[in-house]
């Protein structure tokens, strides 16, 4: 599944997107906000003035018919964002599941098919064996398939899939547990602390570029229970509650501070409660979580 705008999958400007942008943010100021935020709206004119918004059109990428060639706007992305489709895999066995609930045996089945094509796409397309672990591919405008190269939240997104290999899961697991990567204080970063792209602040408008996000790491939390990891899903969940103590629900925080960033009260940040929910804790408890690992919901 490819995404053609970095807003469709609500991801903004994280790096794992800079490729498909041709450039390559490490210094996150004005300079960089004016470099590339203006692209994220060229890609919208390219797809509303040069193709109106047709997307088999979009996709063929050759010259935008209603533009002519002094016209053309420098965009390009096709994109296949990992978190996307495991998302999306995810989904299907969901989906698949409740059929079978429901004694639609046939529907379940289909549900599974479309389950394994994307899971077997996953694994087969999305592993960089140079770099050592699942990465978002683009289609560069030359054609080519290529890689993304930050290390960002969206490489953990695998754990979604019900039968991942164990020697993925591990990767993964490694990931989240080493200090100098995933294990912020704060919670899990939307970039490895330890890539050249990590920013821990907010100074300018470019999101998903280090700051920890909650409804990233509910993911992160819902793939480590489907694997059994229950003691680090614990642990993160703990940050998090942590992190909700001491700046309240905001959009975003800081991964070693836990200072807020961005719209107070966001709805999806509101998944912390979810987690309460499903430990058992209440208002009372929450000082005293690291205490309540037996506690069933």
């Amino acid at each position: 599944m490819v995404i053609i705008h970095n807003w469709e999958s609500g991801l903004d400007a994280s790096p794992a997107y800079d490729p498909a942008f041709h450039t390559h943010v490490t210094s996150l100021n004005e300079s960089a906000w004016l470099h590339l935020y203006p692209k994220f709206w060229e890609l919208v004119e390219t797809y509303k003035l040069g193709y109106h918004w047709n997307v088999t059109a979009i996709l063929e990428r050759d010259q935008a018919p209603s533009l002519g060639p002094d016209d053309k706007l420098d965009t390009w992305f096709v994109v296949k964002d990992l978190a996307v489709n495991s998302v999306y895999a995810s989904g299907w066995a969901v989906l698949a599941e409740l059929a079978r609930e429901l004694g639609d045996v046939t529907v379940g089945a289909e549900c599974d098919a479309e389950y394994t094509t994307t899971r077997e796409g996953i694994i087969n397309k999305m592993w960089s064996k140079d770099q050592g672990h699942f990465q978002t591919l683009y289609v560069d405008s030359d054609g080519v398939e290529k890689f993304a190269v930050a290390d960002t939240v969206q490489n953990l997104f695998p754990l979604l899939l019900k039968d991942l290999p164990s020697y993925y899961i591990d990767s993964i697991v490694s990931k989240l547990t080493d200090p100098d990567q995933f294990d912020a204080p704060m919670g899990v970063p939307t970039v490895s602390m330890s890539d050249p792209q990590f920013e821990p602040t907010f100074p300018v408008d470019l999101m998903w570029r280090g700051p920890v996000w909650g409804f990233t790491n509910w993911f992160v939390m819902e793939g480590l229970g489907i694997h059994g990891h229950d003691a680090l899903q614990r642990q993160i969940f703990d940050k998090w509650l942590k992190v909700v103590q001491l700046s309240g629900i905001y959009e975003h925080y800081n991964p070693y501070t836990g200072a807020p960033y961005g719209t107070e009260g966001l709805g999806m940040s509101t998944l912390v409660c979810d987690w309460i929910y499903r430990y058992g804790l209440f208002p009372t408890d929450a000082s005293n979580s690291s205490s309540n690992d037996d506690t069933d919901a």
